[in-house]
């Protein structure tokens, strides 16, 4: 139900209005000129109409009140219509419905629902789905009561689908079939698009198709290369055990050797600080036999002139005690010899003291002699002593040190050896890093990365041995040499021309399902419009057959259904009047609205608004048409703008439209009793 209706700005109405309507029949008067019109005017513009000469004016600028002498122009006219959607006469999920509109000075515009900003189809389309429109029959102007007698087949048609709530199926199909003369114009050009792009196509893929063979190749060379080289790496690095560890025993061994040479060394120079000094004075040794010599040979001649002495007891006492010195001193002697040579001279001493002494003349001389050459032979038999003891240590010390060279050899022989076991390993060591470096150039020449090679999982996925996978690669990478390299740029082309094919393809399926969806939706609309239009033509034929009676008391009407739409046959028998070209304009505007009440008969809308359509009418037929509107109030609502008493008089709410001094429009409302 129609609730009120803002306007500020627009046409005459420079201030704020608020109009609120009855919920049966509204009534506007006022005199010619006041702006009674431009509330009808607000209503039409609202319901849709973007057609300035249908709202008496030239341009949508003209609907903003313009200024007068007294009052400035504004920059907008605004307008809003307020529903009751409590029946949900809208397919909306609001209980109230705003609609409204703004036009501004430099042309632009806005539609709003509930404030949200829409198009201008959403507000046609709001209207449709509830029988309403700014052309159909929901507005009749001034002038236009006769509009369903004077429109044409096609056009009555048109208003009665509107009434009938047909429009919205209309739009659906005039929309579908737009979309589908699209459709068929995008097919059309997709098909000519592939026509024109297939040979090119078919040349580009005559020659690509080398090339899908060559992905495949590289694709399996890439594989084999992955699995040969994870083989190769894995065998590579068991080769590491056939000398690494057998290397590492051999450098523990020689660093323990090392470590016994060290030591040995070590004892040695210890040893070698117990070396025994060579203390026997050569010099005095040979100074002392010169000494003797002479000593000796001056003693025989002091001794030629001699005479035979006895020893006595001090003698012999004197003997014994000098032996037993010089038997001390023979138990340090190792030397045999010179023992036996000692004992010999001790025996000759002894037997000379036995069988007397030989006394020289010279006593004296010969005694001092004797003493001095005993003095020196016993120095001479201290000084080999002494020899014998020196050499006796150096013979204990060779022995020694013989014995830790000895030892020292052994261990220099025993490393000499491990040091050649090290050498033959080091042989193999390098051939494992010459190998490995072998194996980095073959993957780095293979655009592969060694780093990123896995070759602990590579045990059982290379299905041939190492020599039949050299084999099958160079086979490969020929096969790679015969194919060539690939041209991107031909590729390139190819696989966009394929692309936009293959889009195109898909796009002409697409195409040819919409257009045949659209069409079964043309179908089914048309159908559904045919069917809903049949059943109520003949309700509204009949309607309009009996208000035509009601009306004018005499002859027939009848709504006839043409090829084009919907004529008209009038048949007044007592006046022989047959056709609405015969009819008076009172009679016109009597038959306008007998069929415009027999199609709101069967499809009553929401609200309906006529403007001075009963003008033509006399007092008798505009009684008969406040009686219709009675009639007819519970079904629709109306709004009315009349000069006529027996109109007003059914009215249940009032408004005078006046215009003021300042040359805009004034409301004034009068609320009537029912």
């Amino acid at each position: 139900m129609l609730k009120r209706l803002e306007l500020q700005g627009f046409k005459s109405f420079k201030e704020k209005i608020s109009v609120d309507f009855a919920e049966t029949i509204t009534v506007i008067v006022g005199p010619n000129g006041s702006g009674k019109s431009n509330i009808i005017d607000a209503l039409r513009w609202l319901l849709g109409e973007h057609d300035a000469k249908n709202l008496r004016g030239d341009s949508g600028e003209s609907l903003i009140f313009g200024g007068t002498n007294s009052s400035q122009k504004v920059s907008l006219a605004q307008a809003s219509l307020y529903f009751d959607n409590s029946k949900k006469i809208f397919p909306l999920d609001y209980e109230e419905i705003i609609v409204s509109r703004k036009v501004f000075r430099d042309g632009t515009g806005e539609y709003l629902i509930n404030q949200a900003q829409v198009r201008l189809k959403d507000v046609i389309d709001l209207f449709a789905s509830s029988k309403m429109g700014a052309r159909g029959l929901s507005i009749i102007n001034q002038g236009n009561a006769d509009l369903f007698i004077k429109a044409s087949d096609t056009e009555r048609r048109t208003m009665l689908e509107e009434i009938l709530g047909l429009k919205q199926y209309q739009l659906k199909k005039h929309e579908a079939k737009l979309k589908l003369q699209s459709t068929r114009e995008n097919l059309e050009k997709s098909k000519l698009t592939t026509e024109e792009l297939l040979p090119h196509l078919r040349a580009l893929k005559r020659q690509t198709s080398k090339w899908e063979k060559r992905d495949a190749v590289a694709s399996e060379l890439k594989t084999l290369e992955t699995l040969y080289f994870q083989r190769k790496i894995k065998s590579w690095q068991e080769s590491e055990k056939n000398y690494l560890p057998e290397k590492t025993k051999l450098e523990n061994t020689r660093a323990e050797l090392n470590k016994k040479i060290e030591h040995i060394q070590i004892q040695i120079q210890d040893i070698e600080k117990t070396k025994p000094q060579d203390t026997i004075n050569s010099q005095e040794k040979s100074q002392l036999e010169r000494e003797l010599g002479g000593l000796e040979a001056e003693l025989r001649f002091a001794s030629k002139d001699k005479t035979v002495k006895k020893a006595d007891a001090n003698d012999f006492i004197s003997l014994v005690i000098r032996l037993k010195q010089d038997l001390e001193d023979l138990k340090s002697l190792t030397n045999l010899e010179l023992v036996f040579n000692k004992v010999n001279h001790f025996i000759s001493e002894i037997n000379q003291l036995i069988n007397g002494e030989t006394i020289s003349k010279n006593t004296a001389l010969i005694s001092s002699l004797e003493e001095k050459i005993k003095l020196i032979q016993s120095r001479l038999t201290t000084l080999e002593i002494e020899k014998n003891l020196v050499e006796q240590k150096f013979l204990e010390f060779n022995q020694i040190i013989k014995k830790y060279y000895e030892d020292l050899r052994k261990v220099e022989t025993e490393k000499e050896a491990c040091i050649r076991e090290l050498g033959h390993l080091s042989l193999k060591e390098e051939r494992f890093h010459y190998d490995g470096n072998l194996l980095r150039e073959q993957i780095k020449d293979a655009n592969l990365d060694f780093n990123e090679f896995t070759p602990s999982i590579s045990e059982g996925l290379l299905p041939l041995n190492l020599t039949e996978a050299e084999n099958r690669l160079h086979y490969l990478k020929r096969e790679l040499m015969a194919i060539g390299e690939i041209d991107g740029e031909v590729l390139k082309e190819a696989n966009t021309i394929e692309a936009r094919y293959s889009f195109l393809t898909e796009q002409i399926t697409d195409l040819e399902k919409a257009s045949q969806d659209l069409e079964k939706l043309i179908i089914d609309l048309e159908e559904k419009i045919g069917h809903d239009f049949n059943i109520a033509f003949k309700s509204a034929n009949s309607a309009f057959s009996k208000f035509f009676k009601e009306l004018f008391k005499d002859g027939n009407a009848e709504m006839i259904l043409t090829e084009n739409g919907i004529d008209i046959g009038v048949d007044l028998k007592q006046k022989g009047v047959s056709g609405i070209n015969s009819l008076s304009g009172g009679e016109r505007s009597l038959l306008s609205i007998a069929a415009l009440f027999a199609l709101i008969s069967i499809s009553p809308p929401p609200f309906l608004v006529f403007d001075e359509v009963d003008a033509a009418l006399d007092e008798k037929n505009s009684r008969r048409f406040a009686e219709l509107l009675k009639s007819f109030k519970n079904q629709s609502q109306f709004i009315l703008v009349t000069h006529n008493r027996s109109v007003m008089e059914v009215a249940e709410a009032l408004y005078g439209v006046t215009m003021g001094e300042a040359g805009t429009s004034k409301l004034m409302s009068v609320k009537l009793a029912p």
